[in-house]
């Protein structure tokens, strides 16, 4: 679909505006958004950060039957959470039929951006007591919300955990466990994450960077 396109490329270089008009003017002219338009739609009112267009986009999304679309619903959650509103984006993800990995990682990311680790630790251990195996970007995102609730200790522990557990270690983990050890003034520590840096060829990631020379 033609209007999928124009509004992508809309919404992947920032012009999240442009990407709400082009949807307005697509609905008036009777076309109608499928399964590949909402997530797109829903992804340009969170990066807007209005409430009001986002309880829109999901209502039509309920009028329209993606109630039960997975891609839909992973948006809708997402976009919760970036709201800050984790108590809608966990009624959604309760209430989905069918759910991925990346419904679990988006609930977990969307505790570790509201400073919830205790969220995230439910989510994530919940996760595990469904038999479900939490990749590295789960972990990476409780790594992210014990260490933006302040809490180092536990951050550096889960990290050890995760090496024991074989678990992929990526720049964004990296960052995260360096961010702490400067905040921490753990030298050694520090040290010992900056090998896994140069192993890794992170070295040239800005973000890397950054925390590093934080």
């Amino acid at each position: 679909l033609l209007w999928n396109s124009i509004i992508r490329a809309n919404v992947s270089h920032g012009y999240h505006q442009h990407a709400l008009e082009l949807y307005v003017e697509m609905r008036k002219l009777g076309f109608l958004p499928d399964g590949f338009t909402l997530p797109l739609v829903i992804r340009a009112c969170s990066s807007l950060g209005s409430s009001y267009l986002c309880r829109i986009v999901h209502c039509h999304a309920l009028q329209m039957g993606f109630r039960n679309h997975l891609h839909v619903v992973n948006e809708l959650v997402g976009m919760y959470g970036k709201l800050g509103r984790m108590e809608d984006a966990r009624q959604l993800f309760d209430g989905m039929f069918v759910r991925s990995i990346v419904s679990w990682n988006t609930m977990v990311s969307g505790y570790a951006l509201n400073r919830d680790s205790l969220g995230a630790s439910r989510v994530f251990r919940r996760m595990e007591l469904e038999g479900l195996q939490p990749n590295s970007v789960t972990w990476t995102s409780l790594l992210s919300s014990h260490a933006r609730c302040g809490l180092y200790d536990e951050t550096l522990e889960l990290f050890k955990v995760m090496r024991t557990r074989g678990i992929e270690i990526g720049a964004e983990a990296l960052a995260v466990v360096l961010s702490v050890c400067a905040d921490m003034a753990e030298v050694d520590w520090g040290k010992e994450i900056h090998g896994y840096v140069v192993k890794g060829g992170y070295e040239d990631y800005l973000f890397v960077k950054n925390a590093l020379i934080g």
